[in-house]
């Protein structure tokens, strides 16, 4: 699990807090509905063991956050895929997909609030090894 302060930011986000709501870390961060296609988080995991991971972001159901997120999984040798993730997605088991990755810095996750309406919230990212 990485949280959102493990990321490399892109623009001015603001922290945010919500009695009660389950967060990686101490909080979360949010676009504050402003600045669309300027702000942007990158992740760039170090994987212990090479083999296949699923990937997962933190859901809010957060009645403002939105439900067409871009984010972006970019792997080594330039493959990459931009999917749109549902944030107000409230079973926590939306998954981005599978990936087989080799160990080190191979891959490269980033959340953009480009194209969106309303809050984008970003809290971090999970990699779950598969089949181990």
């Amino acid at each position: 699990m990485l949280d959102d302060t493990e990321a490399q930011k892109t623009g001015e986000w603001t922290p945010g807090s919500v009695n009660g709501s389950q967060r990686v870390g101490d909080g979360y961060i949010h676009d504050h509905n402003e600045n669309k296609g300027q702000l942007s988080l990158r992740w760039t995991p170090e994987i212990p063991v090479a083999g296949k991971y699923e990937i997962h972001p933190p859901l809010s159901a957060e009645s403002q956050s939105r439900e067409n997120v871009p984010v972006t999984i970019a792997l080594a040798g330039g493959q990459s895929q931009t999917l749109r993730v549902n944030e107000q997605e409230e079973s926590g088991r939306q998954a981005l997909g599978q990936y087989t990755l080799p160990a080190g810095r191979s891959i490269t996750i980033t959340l953009s609030n480009a194209g969106t309406d309303g809050y984008v919230i970003a809290d971090g990212v999970q990699l779950l090894p598969i089949g181990r």
